[in-house]
């Protein structure tokens, strides 16, 4: 949120989307930030979305996606839903969200302290519609080479089946 200010200077017209969510404490303290900074009619708050099937019709409103969280368990699901869609990402450059980029031509990532590495990042795909096309194009490849239920099931099984291969070489030792 505080990336936002860099974005807005050079692109006046931007909207910010904040789907989800956000924990009071940190709901308050970006209120107030939007607020102190004159954001309001950058910003817009949807709250929790109560329809998954919602969703695409959320990320179909972006240009680009950002999540610049500093840390993960795993690879944010978010992540994989705006690739799918299509959508040029932002992201943190930690480890978890590596895991999205199989090819390396997919997001960009970021220092997520760095705000105006974040404003950066972002004005440079609203400069560059074809990068951020590019990038999108590339994005919803990966997820449905490495992403999907279905690649996922395959490796997990693959897994499986060489697990039980190497118990019955050894029972057969």
């Amino acid at each position: 949120v505080k990336a936002i200010p860099g974005v807005i200077q050079r692109h006046p017209k931007a909207r910010f989307l904040l789907a989800g969510e956000i924990l009071k404490e940190y709901y308050t303290e970006i209120q107030q930030f939007v607020q102190a900074s004159n954001l309001e009619k950058h910003v817009i708050f949807t709250g929790f979305v109560k329809d998954y099937a919602d969703l695409p019709k959320y990320y179909s409103l972006a240009d680009v996606y950002v999540l610049v969280s500093r840390a993960e368990g795993n690879l944010p699901k978010t992540i994989l839903e705006a690739m799918s869609c299509g959508k040029a990402v932002v992201a943190s450059d930690i480890p978890q969200n590596w895991e999205g980029a199989k090819r390396g031509d997919e997001m960009l990532f970021v220092d997520p302290y760095d705000i105006d590495g974040i404003s950066g990042a972002i004005n440079k795909l609203l400069d560059d519609p074809e990068l951020r096309q590019r990038l999108g194009q590339n994005a919803r490849r990966t997820v449905m080479e490495y992403h999907t239920p279905e690649v996922i099931a395959h490796g997990m099984l693959r897994v499986y089946e060489e697990v039980v291969a190497d118990k019955v070489k050894k029972a057969v030792r």
